[in-house]
């Protein structure tokens, strides 16, 4: 499962994230509130609600656990998905660019 940064589109996540479509089955979605073809719906970046959101996304696809990539907003979503349900994220990257001037972080 692939999870694009704020204000970004599925479609930019692709070609971001291309290298992984040679090895991986991808599952790219429009984050619920961001631009694309999600709902309408504004979920709190305060809280874990996308998390939970991100967990009823995978458990909704039929997966017991699955290797998620999440880059800046994305990598956060993932981060609160891991708090919420770790044992559905089998392994994790993520990318935050939003370090306050110290660089980008991976984990």
């Amino acid at each position: 499962m692939v999870f694009h940064g704020g204000n970004a589109a599925t479609a930019y996540n692709l070609k971001y994230c291309g290298f992984l479509l040679d090895d991986f089955h991808v599952y790219a979605v429009d984050t619920i509130g961001h631009p694309g073809k999600s709902a309408e719906v504004s979920l709190s970046p305060r809280n874990h609600d996308y998390g939970k959101w991100a967990v009823d996304v995978i458990n909704g696809l039929v997966f017991n656990e699955m290797s998620c990539f999440g880059g800046s907003f994305g990598a956060g979503i993932l981060v609160k998905a891991m708090c919420i349900a770790p044992e559905v994220i089998k392994r994790s990257y993520g990318n935050l660019t939003q370090t306050h001037g110290r660089g980008s972080v991976y984990f």
